[in-house]
Order: C-alpha cells, then structure tokens, then sequence
C-alpha cells in the first residue's frame, strides 16, 4: 500500500471512531473545569414586567447580572445573597417617560431553593430533595 492509500485508511479509521461519540458530547470532563459551573452573577437577559397599565415599553428586556449556575451532580441551586434594585427610565409606547426597577445579583451561594412536593413525599432540605415518606 502506497502512502496516500495510508493517509486514507487513517482517516476513515478516525472518521468512524470519531462519529461513534454522541453528537451532543463535547469532550468537557466538568470535574476538571469548575469555571463551567461555578456560582457567580452573570449577565443574562431579563424581561421587563409588563406596565400594570398595560403600557408597552420601548425595550422589553435588558441585560443585568444574575446568579445563574447548575450542575446535576450538585442538587442546590445558585441563589442570590446580595442583590441591589437598579432603576430604569424607558419610554413608554404610547406616551411619555416611565421608570421600571430590576434586581441586579451582587453575590451568589450555592443553596437549596425548596421545592413542593406532593403527599407521599417531604422535602429534605440537607439534601435539596423531596424523598418518600
């Protein structure tokens, strides 16, 4: 077999090892990279509340930083332990200024947001989980 029959081989032979995989893996082991994971505000996107006089606003979302982490093998939640209210000034659609308030996360924690569970099941909070009675 001549060197291009070679460089052939080796690359069917790895093309078919490397479509084995699952199409979603992407080769991350998240015990090594905890950055992936870790529990800190984060710019997300955030609707604003609808006007309660059924205004419509000019810009219906923003970005403000909020506490935003999971990991399955962790059942906690990212949750917030600081937070500030900033103020936004919009305008509203159909006529004149209006002023709107969003929380802004300034620390997180990992912690247990507790869940309703329903009647054969009760919540333990060491565990973050709901468990048979």
């Amino acid at each position: 077999m001549n060197s291009t029959g070679r460089l052939i081989l080796l690359f069917l032979i790895g093309f078919v090892f490397c479509n084995d995989e699952e199409p979603d893996y992407m080769g991350i082991n998240l015990d090594l990279h905890t950055e992936y994971y870790d529990c800190r505000p984060y710019p997300q996107v955030v609707q604003f509340e609808p006007h309660p006089d059924g205004k419509t606003y000019s810009v219906s979302a923003v970005r403000v930083d909020r506490c935003g982490a999971t990991y399955r093998k962790y059942p906690k939640s990212c949750e917030p332990t600081k937070q500030e209210l900033v103020r936004y000034k919009l305008v509203a659609l159909q006529g004149g200024p209006v002023t709107t308030s969003l929380y802004k996360h300034t620390q997180c924690a990992w912690g247990c947001k507790k869940k309703d569970c329903d009647s054969y099941h009760t919540f333990n909070e060491e565990k973050c989980q709901c468990e048979r009675l």
